[in-house]
């Protein structure tokens, strides 16, 4: 069995959770591949399960918006790796993933790093790991509100916060309720809900990329309404503190936030006022 070194590893640099035949240099000669900038090592929709590592220079990821627009998801340097999430789970690339300029990259199979895992419980964890922070980071690229600010601080993001998944139905939040959290809708679909006199009102649908808890960060509020899942939703919940650290060092976010946690106090506001409406004449239609 070979022995694998992991003192002093860099989470960032997996090179050194490799064996030692894996990391010789006729090895990761004879798998390599060069890639000239601009070139494509993966296109959106292409299938596969291999891992690859990055040796030299840099590649980009991204995905596109609503618009389809380019969007960048996150720059991988040398030591870091791509793909990490096929190894685990084959399928369809959902990101393109270009050389930002002249790059080589070591191939993989997923038979050869199987076998690997096997014998080195720490490479397995890094792996999955990193597959895990490249799901949250995309996640957060994602939303429409939080894919404008720097990379680092989404990268930040991405590491402090986790994943929970709730099932229909499912009260999240209550109505002023001091949040220790600002959520990230990553599935499913959620909305706020008021309640009056035997009547319900719900606004329209919170859908993946929607935050929730996001007044409290810029004005210091509770939650300003019951929040409820419609179907099974998966949330990233981003810890206050770190949240607002965030928006603290990026004014763009915080104009932004205002703005948009304004409109939904407005919206909030206007269909409490037509649930009292309702409340004092129940016969009456319920307004568009």
């Amino acid at each position: 069995m070979e022995k694998h070194d992991t003192t002093d590893t860099h989470a960032d640099d997996l090179r050194a959770f490799l064996t030692t035949s894996m990391r010789s240099k006729l090895w990761l000669k004879l798998h390599r591949k060069r890639l000239r900038e601009g070139q494509h090592l993966l296109h959106h929709g292409e299938t596969g399960d291999t891992l690859y590592l990055v040796c030299e220079g840099e590649l980009a990821e991204f995905s596109r918006d609503e618009h389809g627009n380019p969007l960048l998801l996150d720059l991988i340097d040398p030591g870091d790796v791509i793909c990490e999430d096929k190894l685990f789970k084959p399928g369809v690339h959902k990101t393109d993933i270009i050389a930002n300029k002249s790059s080589i990259v070591v191939k993989f199979s997923r038979k050869k790093l199987t076998a690997a895992l096997l014998d080195n419980p720490a490479l397995n964890i890094a792996l999955q790991r990193k597959a895990e922070h490249r799901r949250m980071l995309a996640a957060i690229s994602a939303s429409p509100i939080l894919q404008t600010i720097p990379l680092q601080m989404r990268r930040h993001l991405a590491t402090r916060g986790y994943m929970q998944h709730y099932a229909a139905g499912v009260a999240i939040h209550k109505a002023g309720e001091q949040l220790q959290y600002v959520d990230l809708i990553v599935h499913g679909e959620a909305c706020y809900q008021l309640q009056g006199e035997g009547l319900v009102k719900e606004l329209k649908p919170l859908k993946p990329g929607a935050l929730i808890g996001e007044t409290a960060a810029v004005l210091g509020s509770g939650c300003p309404a019951d929040i409820v899942t419609y179907h099974g939703v998966s949330i990233f919940h981003m810890p206050y503190t770190e949240f607002v650290n965030v928006v603290e060092a990026f004014p763009p976010l915080k104009n932004s936030l205002t703005t948009y946690a304004e409109k939904q106090r407005a919206l909030l506001m206007r269909k409490l006022d037509e649930l009292q409406v309702q409340e004092l004449n129940p016969a009456s239609p319920e307004p568009n």
